[in-house]
């Protein structure tokens, strides 16, 4: 048992990652697509109830539909005081919905701006905090250290990133990454 026992023993190592980088690129590239389906869809969901739906009697489209019959009654009785006021209400009635459209749509554009500076914003964050687990790893990397903590901060900062806009991420030989723009900057 003597020669046994200087064999037992437990052997501590360092945490180590693996990671299938395609599919966490494939995660990320489907999480931007996402996020701005996401955001086109709801814009034009809110465009789409603001127009109305063409069957139904409130909708633009039926507004400007009774315009034009009012107009044709005018055309075919012009002389009739009734035909030209049914005509002038609908008008203002068309237009009042065609200026409560159009501020409609320059507050959804503007609310589209706002959003984008805040993306902005929070991208700038999240490349910061991708930056400073970078150094950080590099030198644990450096050290001989496990990173694998700071590695899977890192992805989650990345992955937060990627909601925001389409990037690829390369992976260095000293545990950092580069991030790039789906275009490539």
């Amino acid at each position: 048992f003597e020669s046994l026992r200087a064999y037992i023993g437990v052997t501590r190592l360092a945490a180590q990652r693996h990671v299938d980088a395609f599919l966490q690129q494939q995660i990320r590239t489907e999480n931007a697509t996402t996020s701005a389906l996401t955001a086109k869809a709801d814009m034009l969901t809110r465009i789409d109830r603001m127009f109305g739906s063409p069957d139904s009697e409130t909708s633009i489209s039926a507004s400007i539909d009774k315009l034009a019959g009012r107009l044709s009654d005018l055309i075919t009785s012009p002389e009739d005081s009734a035909a030209r006021l049914t005509f002038l209400n609908q008008a203002q009635h068309v237009a009042t919905d065609l200026n409560s459209m159009s501020r409609t749509v320059q507050d959804m554009r503007l609310e589209a701006e706002q959003n984008i500076a805040d993306d902005v914003a929070q991208a700038n964050t999240l490349l910061k905090q991708v930056a400073n687990l970078n150094q950080q790893i590099s030198q644990r990397v450096g050290s001989s250290l496990s990173a694998a903590d700071l590695q899977d901060q890192r992805d989650l900062a990345i992955n937060e990133l990627s909601k925001l806009m389409d990037i690829r991420v390369n992976e260095r030989d000293d545990g950092t990454v580069t991030v790039f723009t789906g275009g490539g900057q």
